[in-house]
């Protein structure tokens, strides 16, 4: 069982309960997941489920490491190109000061990574004058 099924399914399952109902739908699942020996995937199902959630609720989180704190105009920019390419309505940003970076800035979005950092360009001429 992948933990993403199993996250999906939870929270198909919650989505028009409120209240008392919830409660005892979230107890039954914890059940199901200990009858099913899958309490130690917890952290992942939970974090899939965030994921799940995110997502239906047009909000995506990024990383963005830099070598020093990114301008508000930059950052503004960088919001508007996501929302458009991830058809979201927030994003939210996690930001990193990485001085490994030498210059420019990698984005991080779930398994998407667009790495615009100097490190990274100097990498490319290197493969590229080595061929």
């Amino acid at each position: 069982m992948r933990t993403k099924d199993v996250a999906q399914a939870i929270y198909e399952g919650a989505l028009e309960k409120k209240g008392t109902d919830l409660s005892a739908y979230l107890h039954s699942t914890v059940k199901f997941l200990y009858r099913k020996q899958l309490l130690s995937k917890s952290p992942q199902i939970l974090s899939d489920l965030s994921k799940i959630e995110d997502k239906a609720e047009g909000k995506i989180e990024v990383t963005l490491r830099s070598t020093a704190p990114i301008q508000t105009a930059a950052k503004k920019e960088i919001t508007e190109l996501l929302e458009k390419r991830y058809n979201v309505r927030h994003v939210a940003y996690r930001e990193i000061i990485d001085p490994e970076l030498l210059g420019g800035v990698r984005i991080e979005i779930g398994d998407d990574v667009l790495d615009l950092s100097l490190r990274n360009k100097i990498n490319q001429l290197k493969t590229f004058l080595n061929k």
